[in-house]
């Protein structure tokens, strides 16, 4: 019994570590072309075509920055669509968006969201109607005391390399602390 159980969780262990790999260089790429060039918006050649927020919940849905040790926190990402077209779009594979947690004032990443996920392989589409907000939100606690920073996202392209890089797909850092 020790044996099978130990061999289930060797395989999980491999089928997590072959999903990271894969999806580790997961990218996304607008199926209109250029993210600076939707259809339609050629009046706002320099504003962005998403806006990108991230909320930190405590678990009575209260917006909150500091949190007890080992309390769920609820991460919600919102992105909207600014234009008044539809935009598509593409990814390499079922994950659409992932979750960061940083040591204060670091790029050190502490937390990913995906890390613990599995996804499928198949590649997937994310569709924005005009002026559509989508919401994606995660639960994570974390059992140490500190400061740190936390970001959403919408995957695209440079995110695995530099998760803190600007991008309108991306949230501004959110601070937040754990007591």
């Amino acid at each position: 019994m020790v044996d099978f159980l130990r061999r289930s969780v060797v395989a999980r262990l491999v089928a997590i570590g072959a999903v990271a790999l894969v999806t580790g260089g997961a990218q996304t790429r607008c199926s209109t072309g250029d993210i600076n060039d939707i259809p339609g918006d050629d009046d706002n050649a320099d504003v962005p075509t998403f806006t990108t927020t991230l909320v930190l919940k405590d678990s009575a849905g209260a917006v909150k920055s500091a949190f007890p040790q080992d309390e769920p926190i609820t991460f919600e990402l919102s992105v909207r669509n600014r234009t008044n077209q539809p935009v598509e779009i593409d990814f390499r594979s079922g994950q659409q968006y992932d979750f960061f947690a940083f040591e204060s004032g670091s790029s050190e990443v502490v937390w990913l969201w995906s890390a613990a996920a599995m996804f499928t392989m198949a590649e997937s589409t994310l569709t924005f109607a005009a002026g559509e907000t989508k919401v994606f939100s995660v639960q994570h606690s974390f059992p140490e005391r500190g400061s740190f920073e936390a970001r959403g996202a919408v995957l695209f392209d440079g995110l695995r390399t530099n998760p803190q890089a600007p991008h309108e797909l991306g949230s501004t850092l959110v601070p937040f602390t754990i007591n």
